[in-house]
């Protein structure tokens, strides 16, 4: 579950940065 929640951190920032 934890990892779950990690990787889509990850990917929110990535949709962030990417925005931009």
């Amino acid at each position: 579950m934890m990892f779950h929640f990690d990787s889509a951190r990850v990917d929110l920032t990535l949709v962030i940065s990417r925005c931009d």
